[in-house]
């Protein structure tokens, strides 16, 4: 049996039509699919997986992220880093949502979901009777100061995450 050719620029664009301002992929010619039967030119290709929320195509056996695809289809390379999306939304691959992120700028767009407060870099001490700004930088913990309010000790972290992160901060 012959070895498949890797994943390309060139293929993938013999595969696949990209619509950057919607993120859709759409098949160009007839492919044989699991488990629905044959796939035809012109039909959405991928599907969102339930576990993760994106969107993933399959190519020759391996499933490939859509958004790590549209970057190989506008770029003729593979993205070095991790891909992020802007808006948080992980099945819009639109071009403008894309971004390319090393891994430390993707941690700093999320929000851990044990948060009671629904506030990035915000805790309750109810000991203190304050609120506690942080910041994760770098592997290490910032201690920003104890406030007042919640109000007073998120805009702390807020001026943190835009010198930390710049573009890539996120503030709620």
């Amino acid at each position: 049996m012959a070895k498949q050719p890797k994943l390309n620029a060139a293929r993938i664009r013999r595969l696949l039509n990209y619509n950057l301002s919607t993120g859709i992929f759409t098949w160009r010619i007839k492919r044989r699919g699991r488990p629905h039967g044959w796939k035809r030119a012109g039909t959405r290709a991928g599907a969102i997986w339930a576990a993760n929320g994106y969107r993933h195509i399959c190519i020759d056996g391996v499933s490939y992220r859509c958004a790590r695809l549209a970057f190989l289809w506008m770029n003729g390379e593979w993205p070095r880093w991790v891909m992020d999306h802007k808006n948080r939304d992980r099945a819009d691959d639109r071009w403008r949502n894309l971004r390319e992120a090393t891994p430390s700028q993707s941690q700093a767009n999320r929000i851990n979901s044990n948060n009671v407060l629904g506030m990035k870099g915000v805790c309750y001490e109810a000991d203190r009777r304050k609120y506690k700004a942080y910041i994760e930088f770098a592997g290490r913990s910032i201690n920003l100061g104890r406030f007042d309010t919640a109000k007073e000790a998120q805009a702390a972290y807020a001026a943190a995450a835009k010198k930390y992160f710049g573009e890539f901060a996120r503030l709620s």
